[in-house]
């Protein structure tokens, strides 16, 4: 199966994260990721930093991603928890052995994620690849490398999964991909992480993107249906895995709860029609091959 997921805000409250990820689960959710705060996308969109305060009071009121992966873990059954991390803020000996310890949490249901970013220098993303190498032996999760162009590139010469991070546009994911050859050559996994605006009723989810807050980043807008529509290219891209987040509470914040459900019921829609496909499944690094 392609593997449709989402974003989860890490709150520190336990009962929150957990509770929602709970829901994600009974709502057939294949995958929830939580991301270092800095992460967000308020970091990269300052006009979205004061919208988080309608559902977190305070921006340092998110938990450490490592431990809302690993409280998920533990009352989950099902689906994979995925952590991303950037290497810019972490030390790679501590990251690997943290990675190391949730995929012997939850055999087979941790995923790592390394943030790219703009990265100059790739020494410490290397690093975290040099330490998981030597600690992930036997644990098998997934290791992705999220961001542009320069991701892709990267998890390529390190032999992990490209998580492709707001493309402009299926084209987009598609050119920097590889028309199919290249892909091929490298045995590249990729998949998508997007922000869109979903909601059961059209009308709500056209004046949330009419918001100035998100208006000018163009993203989807529409109903459950309609964002499974506009998933297919990327899957006819070569996407397998997708990390969806709802951003309509951050406009519309007494809307959360009917964008949960709208999200949820788009990504049970997307297993339906996309489970031909399937994400391929892969050993931890040090199992595998180094590229050069």
């Amino acid at each position: 199966m392609i593997e449709i997921g989402r974003f989860g805000f890490p709150y520190r409250s336990a009962a929150i994260t957990t509770g929602a990820a709970l829901q994600a689960e009974a709502d057939g959710v294949d995958a929830i990721w939580f991301a270092d705060h800095l992460a967000l996308a308020a970091a990269s969109v300052p006009q979205l930093d004061g919208l988080l305060g309608a559902i977190v009071p305070d921006a340092a009121g998110f938990a450490d991603p490592i431990v809302a992966a690993a409280t998920t873990l533990m009352v989950t059954r099902r689906m994979t928890v995925g952590a991303i991390l950037d290497p810019r803020r972490r030390d790679a000996s501590t990251l690997a052995q943290s990675a190391a310890t949730l995929a012997e949490l939850a055999p087979g249901r941790f995923a790592l994620g390394l943030r790219h970013g703009d990265l100059q220098d790739a020494s410490r993303l290397d690093a975290c690849f040099a330490a998981i190498g030597d600690l992930s032996s036997g644990s098998g999760f997934d290791v992705v490398v999220v961001g542009g162009a320069g991701a892709r590139e990267a998890a390529a010469r390190h032999g992990a999964g490209w998580l492709a991070e707001q493309p402009e546009s299926a084209e987009t994911f598609a050119e920097t991909f590889g028309a199919g050859a290249r892909a091929a050559v490298d045995g590249l996994a990729a998949g998508v992480m997007l922000d869109v605006i979903v909601h059961d009723d059209p009308a709500a989810a056209e004046r949330a993107a009419a918001q100035p807050a998100v208006r000018e980043r163009g993203l989807f807008s529409g109903t459950p249906a309609e964002l499974v529509t506009s998933l297919k290219p990327y899957v006819d891209a070569g996407a397998r895995r997708f990390v969806l987040e709802n951003v309509l509470p951050l406009v519309a914040p007494e809307e959360l709860a009917a964008a949960d459900r709208a999200l949820h019921a788009a990504v049970r829609n997307a297993r339906l029609t996309f489970r031909a496909g399937a994400w391929p499944e892969r050993p931890g690094p040090k199992a595998q091959e180094r590229r050069a």
